[in-house]
């Protein structure tokens, strides 16, 4: 079995090493595997037929998911919800940081990823701490690591493609996200209010009145309700994930189109559906030939082989779990979390698991390490995105990147030795 193991991680990285993006690197595996064993077509049938078998009903929920985010975006309903978050706090000192962190968690659900929620508050809030003074290099890397906070809070899509690769009821893996998302948001709020009044940096500057703030409130209400209604018909059991995606959507396109009027052509949505399209197409590749390698690890018992070279290591789970992070985070300076995600989390949940570590603890973890990578050089796609807003070289980052990776590292050593940050809800609502 470690000859398996062996071999099939040296066609893998053989396949990253030619140049292969991750899901060609999987199918190349399963293809070697199908060569090795000498069985001909009959092996490469029963090969792809796992390849094909991810083609389900709650794999849907990713497209329904990525285009609830994108819809998102293109009615620009974050906007108001920043907007309010902006009169509600913007006056203190240093308040403006500490707007973009709230509201990259309150916009979150809205667009349910990281790259997302960082373009959509980024987009509003860089402009106005440039005029209050704000460092430009500060105000990137603060999107960029507030941004991670739209994958923490559900609905998540990279919640909903862990539990789908692994096999966890969706809702549980999101409830047991939120709660170490709320422990980064306090971190990331502290550290953030600390520099920002160290360094001098200004705050809102206009009057706010209680009229004006209800107005605001009133005209933000409708957008937050978009995810509370998406969360609550799931707990309800009024709908399934993939069902409640759809719930959202059609919520979304109402609120767009008759309540703020921002979704007002036919161009806009063909806009939508053709980048969640592709968004969806990606992701699917990945999962589905993530299906093709898991089938080969299990039937070649590489999976156990795996595990044995662990435990030579080390028994203790909460080593296995650093040693798990400390790969995790190695593999998020090149590659993306998603793809992380469906090439490591069945090996990892098989692994980690029987040594004691709760799924939804595990689902939590791994989560938050995989989207450290996203914050990470040199392929932190958030962060490239921040640096779209400001124009602001990678290079001249990497001090305020070395201060903001003190929470993320805060956070991950916290919800290693402390379970309890990641299933106090799961245990509050029942799922554990």
């Amino acid at each position: 079995m470690q000859t398996s193991a062996i071999v099939i991680l040296g066609a893998f990285l053989s396949a990253i090493v030619l140049g292969l993006p991750i899901a060609h690197s999987m199918l190349f595996t399963s293809l070697v595997f199908v060569l090795a064993i000498g069985q001909g077509p009959s092996a490469l049938i029963l090969t792809f037929s796992r390849l094909m078998s991810g083609f389900s009903f709650s794999l849907l929920a990713i497209f329904l998911f990525v285009c609830l985010g994108v819809l998102m975006n293109e009615t620009k309903l974050a906007d108001y919800i920043v907007d309010f978050f902006n009169l509600a706090v913007g006056r203190i000192r240093g308040g403006l940081g500490l707007v973009t962190t709230i509201s990259c968690a309150s916009c979150g659900p809205l667009t349910g990823s990281a790259v997302g929620t960082a373009s959509a508050v980024g987009s509003v809030m860089y402009p106005q701490m440039i005029r209050r003074g704000y460092d430009s290099r500060f105000c990137t890397v603060l999107i960029a690591f507030s941004g991670i906070l739209g994958s923490f809070i559900p609905p998540s899509i990279s919640g909903l493609v862990y539990a789908i690769t692994v096999g966890l009821p969706v809702l549980g893996v999101w409830v047991a996200t939120a709660g170490v998302g709320l422990l980064y948001l306090a971190l990331l709020s502290t550290i953030t209010v600390i520099l920002s009044r160290r360094r001098g940096y200004g705050s809102l500057d206009e009057e706010v009145t209680p009229s004006l703030l209800l107005k605001s409130f009133t005209r933000a209400l409708p957008a937050g309700l978009v995810p509370l209604c998406v969360l609550g018909s799931i707990y309800a059991g009024i709908a399934t994930p993939t069902e409640a995606g759809a719930i959202g959507i059609v919520a979304s396109v109402m609120l767009g189109f008759f309540h703020y009027r921002t979704l007002t052509s036919f161009e806009q949505i063909k806009r939508v559906m053709y980048e969640s399209a592709v968004v969806t197409a990606m992701v699917m590749f990945l999962v589905c030939a993530s299906y093709s390698l898991s089938y080969v690890l299990t039937v070649t018992g590489s999976i156990k082989a795996i595990a044995h070279m662990a435990f030579m290591l080390t028994t203790n789970k909460y080593l296995l779990l650093l040693l798990t992070g400390g790969l995790l985070v190695v593999l998020g300076c090149f590659m993306d979390d998603t793809a992380i995600m469906v090439l490591l989390a069945p090996v990892a949940a098989a692994i980690l698991v029987p040594t004691g570590i709760h799924p939804y603890h595990l689902a939590a973890y791994f989560t938050s390490v995989c989207l450290i990578g996203l914050v990470t050089p040199p392929v932190g796609t958030v962060l490239y995105a921040a640096c779209a807003i400001s124009n602001e070289p990678l290079p001249g980052l990497l001090k305020d990147i070395a201060i903001y990776m003190v929470p993320a590292i805060i956070m991950v050593l916290i919800i290693t030795f402390v379970p309890s940050v990641s299933l106090f809800l799961p245990k509050l609502l029942g799922f554990v």
